[in-house]
Parts: structure tokens; sequence; C-alpha cells
């Protein structure tokens, strides 16, 4: 379903009404929606205003409405720099490749490579990988070399959703990981964090990255400093239950 944008003067006229919202119930004011795939590249596309870091992966997660304007951020990135820092990982210098091209893959190389990070971005095919490493500033990883030790290995494909699936990346790569990101959230461990079990290597999972990318949502959706503690002890019951 392609995005449509609409005229300034209706940009009021898009909201439920007021008291009919989460933030309308705790007395916040928000203007926004967070996207999802397949719609981040559309998203991107349909703004009036894009964040340089939008610009540059050509992916949007986060469409603001301000002042009449449709303003269009990827949180991906903080998402996943967030989770990572976090869990202590220093990225300045780092080596890392983010596996999959597409919207959350490219805002995670671009979010890694504007952290301090060497990135890398991988898929499945070698040739359209390099143009869209090119395109986005970062470098190509060939599915054929070898990942280089203490290297931070990021999952942005579906690969994992499917509890009886493969992982994006096999045994012998992810034993020579400093960290592992898997941006695949399910009810059950996925088969990738069963693999970094395994191998005793630092492992964030997709909900720790749900909940920092969800700290810049907020912030942008409401204008408002988000309740970091209690978001993250919310997304930690989630994996209890």
């Amino acid at each position: 379903v392609p995005i449509s944008v609409p005229d300034p003067e209706e940009l009021d006229q898009v909201f439920t009404p007021a008291g009919s919202t989460v933030f309308d119930r705790v007395g916040l004011q928000a203007a926004g929606w967070a996207v999802t795939t397949p719609y981040k590249d559309q998203a991107a596309a349909a703004a009036t205003l894009r964040a340089p870091r939008v610009e540059r992966c050509g992916a949007a997660n986060t469409v603001v409405l301000r002042s009449g304007s449709l303003a269009a951020d990827t949180t991906d990135a903080d998402g996943v720099v967030g989770s990572l820092m976090a869990a202590g990982i220093d990225l300045e210098g780092r080596p890392s490749i983010v596996q999959g091209t597409g919207g959350a893959g490219r805002a995670a190389a671009v979010g890694l490579h504007l952290a301090g990070a060497e990135a890398a971005i991988r898929g499945r095919d070698d040739g359209h990988t390099a143009k869209v490493a090119e395109a986005i500033g970062v470098k190509p990883a060939r599915s054929c070399d070898p990942v280089p030790e203490d290297v931070i290995l990021v999952n942005a494909t579906p690969l994992g959703s499917d509890p009886d699936g493969e992982s994006p990346f096999p045994a012998d790569e992810v034993a020579r990981a400093a960290a592992v990101v898997d941006m695949v959230y399910a009810e059950q461990p996925t088969p990738l964090e069963l693999v970094a079990q395994d191998a005793g290597v630092t492992f964030v999972d997709g909900r720790g990255m749900l909940a920092h990318q969800g700290f810049a949502q907020f912030a942008a959706f409401t204008t408002r400093l988000p309740p970091k503690a209690a978001m993250l002890a919310a997304v930690q019951r989630t994996r209890e239950t």
C-alpha cells in the first residue's frame, strides 16, 4: 500500500480524536507514526523533511508531523547502537557486518558507521550488495569472505522469525564475534540466539534493540524524554511471559 501525504492544510485532521490514544490517556500529545517493513523506503520517499541518516540510507521507521511538514528519521540506527553500548561493547574502530540490505539493514549499517565502527553490509547477491554499500557509504562484505575477529554481527533479515528456521550467521562466524545483535524478536529464542549462547558470545536480542529504538521514537513523537527504565522493564516482562 503506497504511502500518501496529505496537503499541509489537512495535516491537523489526519489523527484520531483527542483522548482515544494511549498517549492522550497519559496526558502526552503525540504526532507521528512508526513504520515497519516493508514500507520504510516508501516512508523516506514520502517525507518532506528527512534526517541526514535517512537521506543516506533511504529508509525511515519514524514519521512525525512538524509545522505542516512530514519529517522522517530512522531510529533503527539508535536501536542497534544503543543496545550494543548498553551491553558494554566499544564500537570505535570495531569491524561490524550487517546481514541484510533492506531498510533496517541499511539503517543499522549507517548507524554503526556514524558511531565509529568499521561498518560493512552483506546480502545474498554480492553485486547488489556492492551497489547498496556504495550508495550508503559503508563497505561491502562478500559472502565468501571470512569475518574478522571480534566483529559485531547484526541480523537485519527475517531469518529467525521461525524458531525452526536457520541462523543468518553460521556457528563459525558467531564464534569469532565480540557481540551479536538480532533485530528479530519472537516468543522463543531465535536460532541465532541459540548459536550465540552455545558460543558464549554477547547477544542482544530483538527486544533490547526494540526498546532502544523506541526511546528515540518516544522522544520524536512526544518531544519528551522517554521513561527508559519503565520501557526496558516492560520489554523484559514480554520475554519472561
